[in-house]
């Protein structure tokens, strides 16, 4: 597998693309720079130039919808206070700049990218980690790294941090939500008159929206949304939801049964998008040697990346590594 990294004007955001055919671009958090450099095998075959690790773990998470790599910095700022190497990579389309040109991607897009991107740093982090390699998801990330975790044995554990799993369609929010896995004329007439009233919106209505949706969301990241205006991460946020409403319905018992004893499952209560009784669902199917933890704290919620990072890290993560 031949890849391509590119630094952006972040030392801690890179872009990634496989070149397997005409691969999307996706944009990856490290914990620290140069991180993605010394796991990717470049296509001489010659050795990275930069040090090898000194932390003895490696977590990768792929993100909830929209898969915005930016949202996490937090989460990896402190996993990475715990002598773990954090990667957290994005979804092509999804990133306050486009960098696909406006294409839009898919749930399955999604899940066969994440798969190239993990065979392609595979080798280097068995040399640097050893058996100490995980992997997590947040909402529908869980669903794509349960998809990696089958065909990487490699991976010690993986992660469901208020993942989705099952049945999107019948959660309490998948319910008011309907209309996107619907009819597609009626799901394309409404996405175009979501863009276009984003786009009429004066920027200082869609700045106060945002905040107002996002309180904890930090000022320069709402600024980067309101000076990029990328309407075509919005187009592909909904395609990916359409896909998922499409996709993630019933368990798949056999599945969960090969991969139930290195699964963890972490859950929030009152959670819209991952209900207990679903999430409590898969953990059966796993087997008694899953891992199970419901948050206790209330105020944590499932959009844990915006407020709730140390809570999930300490109570989720930690305990199981």
């Amino acid at each position: 597998m031949e890849e391509e990294v590119n630094t952006t004007s972040s030392n801690l955001i890179v872009t990634w693309r496989s070149r397997r055919c005409v691969a999307p671009v996706v944009e990856v958090l490290q914990s620290r720079p140069h991180l993605l450099d010394c796991l990717t095998m470049f296509p001489n075959g010659t050795k990275a130039l930069h040090s090898p690790t000194t932390c003895k773990k490696l977590f990768v998470l792929f993100p909830g919808n929209p898969g915005i790599v930016n949202f996490y910095e937090q989460f990896v700022e402190l996993l990475s206070l715990k002598d773990v190497d954090v990667l957290v990579m994005g979804y092509s389309g999804h990133s306050i700049c486009d960098r696909n040109n406006g294409k839009v991607y898919g749930l399955r897009d999604q899940i066969d990218n994440a798969r190239d991107f993990f065979d392609s740093i595979q080798e280097r982090a068995l040399s640097y980690y050893g058996n100490d390699i995980y992997i997590g998801g947040h909402s529908i990330g869980a669903f794509i790294a349960a998809k990696i975790l089958v065909v990487f044995p490699c991976i010690r554990r993986c992660f469901s941090l208020c993942g989705v799993l099952s049945r999107i369609q019948e959660t309490p929010n998948g319910r008011h939500m309907l209309f996107v896995g619907g009819n597609v004329i009626f799901y394309y007439v409404f996405v175009y008159l979501v863009v276009a009233v984003l786009v009429l919106l004066p920027r200082f209505v869609s700045s106060w929206f945002i905040r107002r949706q996002a309180p904890t969301l930090s000022p320069v990241l709402v600024s980067q949304f309101i000076e990029h205006y990328n309407t075509g991460a919005l187009r592909n946020c909904f395609s990916m939801c359409r896909e998922e409403f499409q996709v993630v319905r019933e368990p798949d018992q056999q599945f969960l049964g090969l991969v139930g004893k290195r699964m963890v499952f972490y859950c929030v209560q009152d959670d819209g998008w991952a209900p207990l009784s679903h999430v409590q669902e898969a953990k059966k199917l796993c087997g008694d040697c899953a891992g199970f933890v419901v948050e206790s704290d209330p105020s944590v919620i499932h959009a844990w990346c915006l407020s709730n990072n140390e809570t999930v890290i300490e109570k989720g993560i930690l305990p199981f590594m």
